[in-house]
């Protein structure tokens, strides 16, 4: 069994697109490997698991203005994901990049046990946008949806650009190897991963 997931094309403005793609070329210095969160709740590498770049600096106006465009559409995206909607979202945004070679394996963005004591709140839906210079110059790296159950196979979306696509953070996801001949930073396939977070009632609740 599959979760519902929803496809949004066009979700900004061309204009806006452009922006995001000046501003990722431009801070090519801010982009170190990505890591992921270990059982201690510490941010750590692991290649086996995940192969990317993370973005650490402030996304400044673009952040704030790509906050308001998720909110706007919130109610929309969590119907389509088969979610109710809820008071008070927390929004939460990753800039990363994947050039050749790069993959994530499959996981779930929900944080499970008691890694969830460290948090105030947790992941309900999962947002990712892709933007890229046109046309591409890669191959790969599709958004793989694995079912929660059952021997389905994973069923693969393609990351085109200015392309937004949304889930429940519950959900089996992967990314599926990147094929980048080109070394330049600039033909990297770029996302934002956004995770609309519900605030707990009591934080340590497990």
């Amino acid at each position: 069994m599959f979760v519902k997931w929803s496809i949004t094309d066009d979700f900004l403005t061309a204009d806006e697109a452009r922006a995001w793609l000046a501003f990722a070329i431009a801070n090519e210095a801010g982009f170190v490997p990505s890591k992921v969160t270990t059982s201690e709740n510490a941010k750590a590498l692991n290649a086996h698991l995940r192969n990317s770049l993370q973005f650490r600096g402030s996304l400044g106006d673009l952040g704030t203005a790509f906050e308001r465009a998720i909110l706007a559409r919130l109610n929309d995206l969590m119907a389509a994901s088969g979610l109710a909607a809820f008071a008070d979202p927390v929004i939460e945004l990753d800039l990363a990049a994947h050039r050749n070679g790069g993959y994530f394996r499959p996981h779930v963005d929900t944080l499970t046990d008691k890694l969830r004591q460290f948090d105030e709140t947790d992941r309900v839906l999962s947002a990712v946008y892709y933007f890229f210079a046109q046309p591409a110059q890669f191959s790969g790296g599709q958004l793989e949806m694995h079912p929660l159950h059952g021997d389905a196979g994973p069923r693969q979306i393609e990351p085109q650009h200015n392309r937004l696509v949304s889930f429940p953070s519950i959900a089996p996801h992967a990314v599926t190897p990147l094929s980048l001949p080109s070394d330049n930073f600039r033909d990297a396939r770029f996302s934002i991963n956004c995770w609309v977070r519900r605030r707990r009632a009591n934080k340590g609740r497990v």
